[in-house]
């Protein structure tokens, strides 16, 4: 099957944080996701074998497929496999899953998490912001805040895809390749990842190849006052899945609102409350543009050195098709 690109950085509804620190929104348990239960089979905290004087590394590799295009988006940022690094976590670095960096918890339950955006852009501040901040607003006053700073390693080495990888930075500071975009991986295929960078203990992550997930239709429908349902056929246990709907203005503005829901494989199914719903559809009605949304199969790995994790997100995607009511 044939694969394209889309667009996989992020939710960015804005904000940053200088904390690794999982669950910065304060979900329950079972509420949504966090930091260290949303795909992590790794582990947390100091390892054995830092090397002396390892301040560590924050970061990610992102190795998704999708049988869908997504409209709005750039292409090169999607699919394929692509990677992060950076003194720390923000809303413009993160990966969609961590949307605890991105914007306020307004509403949860179920596995499902709705957020919206406290993003403002680099001109609400007075100066316009530089390259490389951000502005915020801090207690009523708009500042400009610097982003962390992001960082290059030494090699990124993938094994287990179906076509060798060499990646290198772009000029926003992603990743990237061009070798190998479309058909990454089969169910089962063992997927392997190694970061170094001198002076820095090797970060090793590994991760197993999905199936995309098999629906019976691609089109979610949202009613006001209604919970909505998906569903879908499960795979191995030890999988997950992961349901983004957005609503917003085009790119490159940022998101305005989202609905996060992660259910584990073999449960077939999840329902997205009334609460949230009402809470995504106060937003997207009134501005009549809803972004891409999707569904993913997905699996992963952490890897801690010196209180940083490095993740390892493996997965594949379908579009959904929002209807609003």
């Amino acid at each position: 099957m044939r694969f394209a690109l889309t667009l996989f950085l992020l939710a960015v509804l804005g904000g940053c944080s200088n904390s690794n620190s999982p669950n910065d929104a304060g979900f329950g348990d079972g509420d949504a996701l966090s930091d260290s239960d949303a795909l992590n089979d790794g582990d947390v905290g100091y390892n054995e074998g830092d090397e002396p004087g390892d301040q560590g590394i924050w970061g990610w590799i992102s190795i998704l497929e999708s049988e869908d295009t997504y409209t709005n988006e750039p292409a090169g940022w999607k699919t394929g496999p692509r990677a992060l690094f950076a003194e720390g976590p923000c809303c413009y670095y993160v990966l969609e899953q961590h949307l605890e960096h991105c914007g306020e918890l307004q509403a949860s339950g179920g596995g499902c998490a709705l957020y919206k955006g406290f993003w403002l852009d680099v001109s609400s501040c007075d100066p316009d912001c530089l390259d490389g901040q951000e502005c915020v607003d801090e207690g009523g006053n708009l500042v400009c805040r610097d982003l962390p700073a992001m960082l290059e390693v030494d090699r990124i080495d993938i094994a287990g895809l179906k076509a060798s990888v060499s990646m290198a930075p772009s000029q926003s500071g992603i990743y990237t390749t061009d070798d190998i975009t479309d058909d990454l991986f089969d169910a089962g295929d063992f997927v392997t990842v190694d970061v170094t960078k001198e002076g820095l203990t090797p970060y090793s992550l590994s991760a197993t190849g999905v199936d995309p997930p098999q629906i019976a239709s691609n089109t979610l429908e949202l009613t006001r006052g209604k919970s909505s349902n998906i569903s879908w056929t499960p795979a191995e246990p030890g999988t997950k899945i992961q349901v983004f709907l957005s609503g917003g203005s085009h790119y490159p503005h940022l998101y305005f609102v989202t609905i996060l829901c992660e259910a584990p494989d073999e449960q077939g199914s999840l329902e997205i409350p009334a609460e949230v719903v009402n809470g995504f559809l106060d937003v997207v009605v009134g501005l009549g543009i809803r972004r891409y949304s999707r569904i993913v199969r997905t699996t992963g790995d952490v890897a801690t050195h010196a209180g940083k994790q490095v993740e390892l997100y493996l997965g594949s995607a379908k579009n959904l098709q929002l209807v609003v009511r």
